[in-house]
């Protein structure tokens, strides 16, 4: 657990730029243990609904942590199992389909754009953050309310967590994970545990 916390704790700077510079030198994030907070997700939720923005968002949803596990999303990143099920769509006329364990939803672009007649619904177990503010810093939970970093003051210093410990009633914000190219298709991403 104290491994856990250690590489994966690290700074941050809630901006666009600090974003974009993590996607073009991930090595150096990794070095340094340079982190994107859910923070962010405010500024990225506002991006225009272009490729870029979905690429850019993509990238730095990549450097969250929602527990045990890192967000793992890209554009386009399932190609293979797209085109098996875009054949196979078109061929036995399938019309229902679920996209389950989407992320941010970017993996299921490809899916969106060959079967606009299809309805298409995209699921993922955590698909928000809740934010918590305090005095100095604020506590971040994700979807199944465990909490899973602390912002130890204005420094921006994260802390990763992971302890099974719910937000306390008061003053929330919840902050939802999608990739802004799903807004041209008006599809949002359901809350789904496969597992349970």
């Amino acid at each position: 657990m104290i491994t856990s916390t250690l590489t994966n704790s690290g700074f941050t700077v809630n901006r666009l730029w600090f974003a974009r510079l993590l996607g073009r030198f991930p090595l150096v994030g990794r070095l340094f243990r340079l982190r994107l907070s859910p923070e962010i997700l405010p500024l990225l939720n506002s991006l225009p609904a272009d490729e870029e923005s979905g690429k850019l968002y993509a990238a730095a949803v990549t450097w969250m942590r929602v527990g045990r596990a890192m967000k793992t999303v890209g554009l386009r990143r399932n190609s293979l199992a797209d085109e098996a099920l875009i054949r196979l769509s078109r061929a036995e006329g399938l019309r229902t389909i679920c996209d389950i364990g989407v992320s941010d939803g970017s993996a299921s672009i490809r899916i969106l754009e060959a079967l606009p007649e299809a309805r298409i619904r995209l699921f993922d177990k955590f698909n928000f953050f809740i934010v918590r503010p305090r005095k100095l810093g604020a506590d971040i939970y994700n979807a199944a309310e465990e909490r899973v970093y602390r912002r130890l003051g204005p420094l921006l210093l994260y802390v990763y967590d992971w302890a099974r410990q719910k937000p306390p009633a008061g003053s929330v914000v919840r902050l939802p994970i999608r990739n802004p190219l799903l807004r041209r298709f008006r599809i949002g991403i359901e809350e789904l545990d496969l597992f349970a």
